[in-house]
């Protein structure tokens, strides 16, 4: 267990790359929103998602390219609430 608030006691997940996927951006998400990209960190982000760190980099290749990701979904998501 840890102090940190941001990091969940989260059990093992079973391997599947989709919810891995999904877990990593929704955490960066949450992230990037409440402190912005410069002060978010990877492995706030992986404790989020429950994933050891190296995934996002397995995933993702880096912190900027996850950043897009999670900026272009947003977009997206945006877009499709729009009359």
């Amino acid at each position: 267990m840890t102090d940190n608030p941001a990091v969940r006691d989260i059990a093992p997940r079973k391997r599947d790359s989709a919810a891995t996927k999904r877990a990593i951006l929704d955490a960066a998400r949450e992230v990037f929103t409440r402190s912005g990209y410069a002060a978010a960190g990877m492995r706030e982000i992986a404790g989020l998602a429950g994933i050891d760190p190296r995934l996002i980099s397995r995933y993702f290749g880096s912190k900027e390219k996850l950043f897009t990701q999670v900026v272009e979904e947003a977009f997206a998501d945006h877009l499709m609430m729009t009359p």
